[in-house]
């Protein structure tokens, strides 16, 4: 291989990397409060959902997580505005999901009242509030994420840092959790930028 031939593989393959790493780069919507990224497409089953928006938590003015919705395009919103889409996918039953990527440390005490409020707010009378709190043992560090999967059936799936939780067949608990981000009167910072991206 003469030096020319070289000089070409080389220069193509460094263009084939940039546009890979492009690409990646190009995948992922960072939510810009907090800094954090999200891709553009999760898997929830079999079902490719797509992001809808991302918002963010904070508390006493200290940001704590970055969040972000996806939905399953075939269920988007026949609504146009804001509130008629939070509410649509508060309530719909299809494939969904939440993701949470913190941007400080929690401890799981905190994390488990958070659900239980959330619960208490939405009046949930299931069978699963204390299953779902007890599934969560270990504390958040920087960089740690919690990922909520509802499927159409309402079976809902909780992953923290890649190990599932916990899987619970409960379409009122997929509707009261979700409202802890897409009902009225949370505190999401945002809240409306949740629903900002067309599916």
């Amino acid at each position: 291989m003469n030096t020319l031939t070289c000089c070409k593989t080389l220069f193509l393959s460094t263009a084939l990397v940039a546009l890979l790493f492009t690409a990646v780069a190009a995948a992922d919507v960072e939510e810009s409060e907090t800094g954090v990224t999200f891709p553009e497409t999760l898997k929830v089953g079999d079902t490719t959902v797509k992001l809808t928006g991302t918002a963010y938590r904070e508390k006493w003015f200290v940001n704590v997580y970055g969040v972000a919705h996806y939905g399953d395009p075939a269920a988007k919103p026949e609504a146009t505005d804001t509130r008629g889409k939070l509410d649509h996918w508060h309530k719909v039953k299809a494939a969904k999901a939440i993701v949470m990527k913190f941007v400080r440390g929690v401890d799981i005490g905190k994390i488990q009242d958070a659900w239980e409020e959330t619960l208490e707010k939405g009046d949930y009378q299931g069978d699963n509030k204390q299953s779902l709190l007890d599934a969560f043992k270990t504390d958040l560090k920087k960089g740690s994420y919690i990922r909520f999967e509802a499927t159409a059936d309402g079976t809902l799936t909780a992953i923290q840092d890649d190990a599932t939780l916990g899987t619970w067949k409960d379409p009122e608990l997929v509707e009261v959790l979700w409202g802890a981000w897409m009902g009225k009167d949370v505190v999401i910072g945002g809240q409306k930028n949740l629903v900002s991206r067309e599916l």
